[in-house]
């Protein structure tokens, strides 16, 4: 029998190697006015839930056929990693696609230490991964908004119960003589609820106790939290009410929605038994019997080497754009001086000619050339909303003779054609970045026209090498030395004039 310890040693220790940078591109707490931070919470708790795993007896049913197969799923999570990028350009890691395949990961894991047969008693964090993504949760966060104004209600009718003259202005302001309070998204935000259930969710398994005790415990964890700070908004209302503002109340403000969070999760933890829920002991005599013979070097090597392939692979998540999807449920048009200072600063100006503002319904056309080449046949930049159908019109009318898939530093993806339109030759960039204002954003598209020359210039510059590579394995012109270095080049132009 095989050293069980080692093989639970080499499982925690892969899973922590693969989420180092996930953990480092996460955000770095829960945002009051942003739900989508909550994936901070299971992103920290996956290493801690591999680890609680193990309190449950693991059969190690591994035959040499698991090591293939194994191999099979890491390799599949190591493709579709790569092609979610090429689909979803900065939404990859908005959403963090990644994260939502993780479990294709966690199970090579368990099938190459463990065995297929193992995977069984994997599948709580298999399921829990899933979640370090904030796509399945999406669709909660645009109930934000309509969360703080029933608990601007809750607040308002406890106020009232005390004194009559108080007053509430929908959707959330409560008034009393000169003072006005707003119960708003800051106040009362889904994120650290959400965060609170992903913390408990992994101590709830490492209890020993019935499942319906354990979900009954979630659920008042939960509910204690929403009561505390209920309670801690009436607190901080009744006090501005009476004593008026000041420096001591804006402080209590400032830390007690988080000291609540920490508060209930200490509570919840400390009253466990009354939900029957034990902390398991840790048995020596039954650690002693897990002590087997060495497992093969092989099936300790191979999960450390995926996971520092995967932590290869991921560095460059840390510089990658991204918008939080709470923003999603709120568009800003591409319009206004606003629009412009944001262009101005993205977009290296310099050596073009002119600048014509037009408009399209809510959104303006940019449109910048540059006669460097020629001035009859000139670099023209559009940039404006994307256009999907307006994009296959053009392309309808144009010969491809070459294309690929570039990813930039920051994760965005630029698409570079070589066409053919009415007897001249040209080359086509198109990148798409998010355009964010306050807490709104819209999706800017940028067209670059080149001409052929721009792909002769001898140019080079950083990028995404390890997916840009996956991109253009089976693009037209990958295999033509020629065509790819043109390819290359007008990426590297177009990078010149989008910073």
């Amino acid at each position: 029998m095989e050293n069980k310890n080692i093989l639970a040693a080499v499982f925690f220790t892969s899973v922590i190697i693969m989420l180092i940078n996930p953990f480092l591109s996460a955000p770095s707490s829960i945002s009051d006015t942003d739900p989508s931070t909550y994936i901070i919470v299971p992103t920290i708790m996956l290493p801690l839930f591999s680890a609680f795993i193990f309190k449950n007896k693991i059969n190690v049913e591994r035959k040499a056929k698991d090591i293939y197969f194994g191999f099979l799923l890491f390799a599949l999570f190591i493709i579709f990693t790569a092609y979610l990028h090429y689909f979803f350009s900065f939404f990859f890691m908005s959403f963090r696609l990644y994260m939502l395949i993780f479990p294709l990961a966690i199970a090579s894991l368990v099938i190459t230490i463990f065995g297929f047969r193992s995977i069984n008693s994997f599948k709580a964090i298999i399921i829990y991964s899933i979640f370090a993504s904030p796509i399945l949760l999406a669709p909660i966060f645009s109930l934000n908004q309509a969360f703080a104004e029933i608990n601007a209600k809750i607040v308002y009718y406890l106020l009232h119960f005390i004194n009559s003259s108080i007053s509430f202005q929908a959707p959330i302001s409560i008034y009393y003589k000169n003072y006005i309070i707003g119960i708003g998204e800051s106040c009362v935000g889904i994120g650290a609820l959400i965060g609170l259930i992903m913390f408990l969710i992994p101590v709830a398994y490492l209890f020993n106790g019935k499942a319906s005790r354990k979900v009954i415990w979630v659920i008042s964890g939960f509910a204690l939290m929403l009561l505390l700070n209920i309670l801690r908004m009436f607190a901080i209302a009744f006090a501005w009410f009476y004593y008026g503002p000041n420096s001591t109340i804006s402080i209590l403000h400032s830390f007690a929605g988080m000291t609540i969070f920490y508060l209930t999760i200490i509570i919840m933890i400390l009253i466990s038994g009354l939900f029957e829920l034990k902390i398991p002991k840790f048995d020596l005599r039954k650690n002693e019997k897990n002590r087997g013979k060495r497992p093969k070097t092989v099936y300790m090597l191979i999960p450390i080497i995926y996971a520092l392939i995967y932590f290869s692979a991921s560095i460059s998540f840390q510089n990658y754009l991204s918008i939080s999807p709470y923003l999603q449920y709120s568009k800003v048009p591409l319009s206004g001086q606003p629009f412009a200072n944001f262009v101005s600063t993205n977009v290296n100006t310099s050596g073009f000619h002119s600048i014509a503002y037009t408009f399209s319904n809510s959104s303006e056309i940019i449109l910048l050339t540059n006669s460097t080449f020629n001035s009859s046949n000139p670099i023209a930049i559009f940039i404006t909303e994307p256009n999907k159908q307006e994009e296959k019109a053009l392309f309808s009318n144009m010969s491809i003779y070459a294309y690929s898939k570039f990813s930039g530093l920051n994760g965005v993806n630029i698409e570079i054609y070589k066409v053919g339109y009415n007897g001249s030759t040209y080359f086509l960039a198109i990148e798409q970045l998010p355009y964010v204002q306050g807490s709104s954003y819209n999706i800017m598209g940028e067209y670059g026209i080149f001409p052929e020359k721009a792909g002769e210039i001898n140019m080079s510059c950083s990028y995404d090498s390890f997916y840009s590579t996956f991109y253009t394995l089976f693009d037209l012109g990958f295999y033509n030395s020629t065509i790819s270095k043109q390819l290359e080049n007008v990426y590297c132009l177009n990078q010149k004039i989008f910073r």
